[in-house]
């Protein structure tokens, strides 16, 4: 479904576009040069990048975008307590 997101921001360009991850994304695997979870990361943000929120679920992802402490974009906006209550 994320490569959707950039023709419904094309075709739509005025509808807000939230995506919800049902996965967990772990950092430790996205970052390892040149592992699947590399290339499946390159692929889900080269479209979700285009969505006006994204919302991860909880776990141990700091996706390369997110490197500044956040655990996504609802998490800068909101204390992880109340976002990811453990």
């Amino acid at each position: 479904m994320p490569g959707l997101i950039p023709l419904i921001r094309k075709v739509r360009p005025e509808v807000p576009i939230v995506y919800r991850s049902h996965i967990e994304i772990r950092s430790d695997l996205v970052h390892k040069e040149g592992s699947p979870q590399e290339e499946v990361w390159k692929y889900l943000w080269n479209n979700i990048q285009h969505t006006d929120l994204f919302i991860s679920a909880c776990g141990s992802f700091v996706g390369r975008p997110f490197e500044t402490g956040s655990d996504s974009w609802l998490a800068r906006r909101s204390p992880r307590e109340q976002v990811c209550p453990k």
